[in-house]
C-alpha cells in the first residue's frame, strides 16, 4: 500500500518536510513544516499529478485555509454563502461552472406542400441547450437617469411585493442592480420560424389566354416568429459564438409579396 516513504529533517533535528507517494511514484501527499515543527502546508494529490487539496497553517499550525480541487484542476465549492457584500463573494472560491454557449443540439424543419395550384413550404430552425448571458437584459435592469429600462422593472421590490424576484429600484445603488451574475444567464433554447411562403399559381388555361405559359403569386415571411425565453426579454437568441449580447441588431423581420411570371 501506500505509505510515508520520504522524511527530511533539519540540521537541529526537527522534521522540515514529509511526502508519501502512490505505488506508481507519483507524490500523494507533500507535507511541509516550519523551523518550529509546526505544520506550514500540506498537499495532497491525484494520482494523475493535479493538486487534490491544499491546506496553509498559520505560524501556530492552525488551519488558516483549505482549497479542495476536482481530478482536471478545477476547484471545487465546497460551501456557498449569502451575503451583502459583494467582495465576499467574489472571489475564484466563491466561483462555480455554470455551463457554455454551445447548443447540445440544432437543425431545422422544413416541409413542402402543393394542392391544386397552392404552394405552401415553411422552415424552422431550432437550438437546444446552450447558455446566454444577456449583458442587454441586464443593462435595461439597472435604473440610470435618461435610459430605457425593461419592463420587468415594474417587478421590482416594493413593500407590498417583498417575494419580488428584483430588488427595490433606487439612484442608490441603481447601476449594481445590472452587475455581473449568474441572475442574467439563461438557458439559449429556442425555435424561430425561419420562413414560410404561400403562393398559388393560376390555372394554365387562365394563362394561355394571356399568351404567358405561368403565373405564380405569393407571399413569403422571414423570421416571423421567435419561440424561447430570450424572445421573451426581447434578445435575439442567435448571438456570438461566446455565448454574451453585445447590443447587436436583431435579425430582422420581413414579409413580401412577389409574382412570378414564365412567358
Amino acid at each position: 500500500g501506500n505509505k510515508v516513504s520520504e522524511t527530511a529533517y533539519g540540521s537541529d533535528g526537527i522534521k522540515d518536510s514529509e511526502k508519501s507517494f502512490y505505488e506508481n511514484g507519483q507524490v500523494k501527499k507533500y507535507t511541509v513544516y516550519s523551523y518550529d515543527g509546526d505544520l506550514e502546508t500540506e498537499t495532497e494529490y491525484y494520482e494523475n499529478g493535479n493538486i487534490k487539496q491544499q491546506s496553509l497553517y498559520d505560524y501556530e499550525g492552525k488551519l488558516e485555509t483549505e482549497t479542495e480541487y476536482d481530478e482536471n484542476g478545477n476547484k471545487v465549492v465546497k460551501e456557498r454563502i449569502k451575503t451583502e457584500d459583494y467582495n465576499a463573494v467574489n472571489s475564484e472560491d466563491q466561483k462555480k461552472y455554470l455551463g457554455d454557449a454551445i447548443p447540445k443540439f440544432f437543425g431545422g424543419i422544413t416541409n413542402n406542400f402543393s394542392w391544386k395550384g397552392i404552394d405552401f413550404s415553411f422552415m424552422i430552425y431550432y437550438s437546444l441547450g446552450g447558455k446566454l448571458y444577456d449583458s442587454d437584459y441586464a443593462s435595461a435592469m439597472s435604473y440610470r437617469t435618461g435610459y430605457s429600462m425593461h419592463p420587468d422593472m415594474l417587478e421590482a421590490w416594493t413593500p407590498e411585493n417583498t417575494d419580488a424576484k428584483f430588488p427595490r429600484i433606487s439612484t442608490v445603488y441603481g447601476s449594481y442592480m445590472g452587475s455581473y451574475t449568474s441572475k442574467f444567464l439563461f438557458n439559449n433554447s429556442f425555435a424561430r420560424l425561419r420562413n414560410v411562403t404561400l403562393g398559388y399559381t393560376l390555372p394554365r388555361e387562365w394563362t394561355k389566354k394571356l399568351q404567358i405559359n405561368s403565373l405564380r403569386l405569393y407571399v413569403q415571411g422571414d423570421n416571423l416568429a421567435t419561440w424561447g425565453n430570450a424572445a421573451r426579454r426581447g434578445t435575439d437568441p442567435e448571438q456570438s459564438i461566446d455565448g454574451i449580447t453585445a447590443n447587436r441588431f436583431p435579425t430582422t423581420k420581413s414579409i413580401s409579396f412577389g409574382l412570378q411570371l414564365n412567358l
